[in-house]
């Protein structure tokens, strides 16, 4: 199974060690190697097993906050109605949602009562919906995989220098590797979305899932920023919004790739271009998925809006 990684042993504890290069938020580093399997994940070995999420973020909440080397079977729910999971960090864990619907399940639909919760050097794996739903949650170097969409965004969500790949699909299922339908203050940057269904889902093996980026069926305002990824697969590899209303994206530096399969090597059925729904105007006039040229193809570093 492409991109799972399995922890060494290393002196360090992880969690606070080494992460100064993650720098802070709003003041990341720049990443230099396109993000994969060797450079996400847990870094060092699994030394406790929890059997639940609940588990787990009790564990963390007697730790003042930080749950470290754990693998951890079972969504990880955070709830807004509990402001002791404010501010948790899990570093160095391996969260398996098995056949829940999240893995990560952040906050949903109200958001942190308090500090938004940090995935550090984690690899969050299975799930039937999205590996990660986020509200109010960062997800930093982790490697994230085998849900039926990746990531699920909403507010304050932030989501940088993580490798999304290796979808899930069910029949009737619409995969992508990230998706947006409401949410302000979002970013993602400096990432690897790789939006290709995986070689050992049920359904599809292999094909192109529906689109690294997926906006789409909006149910409130977004504001979106897309800042240095390494982008490649998906029908269109980044789906912007048209001329929807209350959506603003910006697409700033991003890398494309053509649509070649990590599986096989080939150009892969099903793979339409880099791009559909950008620079399109609202009824305002407003310039509603703001892509520029500073978006090029990873191969010669030419412009994608210049082909």
């Amino acid at each position: 199974m492409r991109g799972v990684v399995v922890p060494s042993d290393g002196s360090s504890t992880g969690g606070g060690a080494g992460d100064a290069d993650l720098g802070s938020y709003g003041n990341r580093p720049a990443v230099l190697v396109a993000p994969d399997a060797s450079n996400t994940g847990p870094r060092y070995s699994i030394t406790q097993v929890f059997s639940s999420g609940n588990e787990a973020i009790s564990a963390a909440q007697a730790n003042g906050g930080l749950l470290e080397r754990a693998q951890i079977n079972g969504t990880v729910q955070l709830r807004d109605n509990d402001p002791n999971h404010a501010g948790l960090v899990f570093s160095d864990c391996v969260i398996d949602g098995g056949a829940a619907s999240y893995a990560v399940n952040g906050f949903a639909f109200g958001g942190s009562p308090g500090a938004p919760a940090e995935f550090r050097w984690c690899e969050i794996r299975n799930a039937n919906s999205a590996t990660a739903l986020t509200f109010d949650t960062r997800l930093l170097r982790c490697n994230i995989h085998h849900g039926v969409d990746g990531v699920k965004t909403f507010d304050n969500s932030e989501v940088y220098a993580c490798y999304i790949h290796d979808l899930k699909k069910f029949a009737g299922s619409h995969v992508d590797g990230i998706q947006v339908v409401s949410g302000t203050n979002i970013i993602v940057h400096w990432s690897t979305i790789e939006a290709w269904v995986a070689e050992d889902a049920t359904q599809d093996p292999g094909s192109v899932a529906s689109g690294g980026l997926q906006s789409g069926s909006f149910n409130g305002d977004v504001y979106m920023e897309l800042y240095d990824n390494w982008v490649d697969g998906g029908g269109y590899t980044l789906r912007g919004a048209g001329g929807s209303e209350e959506v603003t994206q910006i697409f700033r530096r991003n890398k494309h790739g053509r649509g070649i399969s990590p599986y096989t090597g080939e150009l892969t059925n099903g793979w339409f271009g880099p791009i559909s729904g950008m620079n399109e105007l609202d009824d305002t006039s407003r310039l509603v998925s703001d892509y520029d040229d500073s978006n090029v193809w990873l191969d010669d570093g030419m412009p994608v809006n210049g082909g």
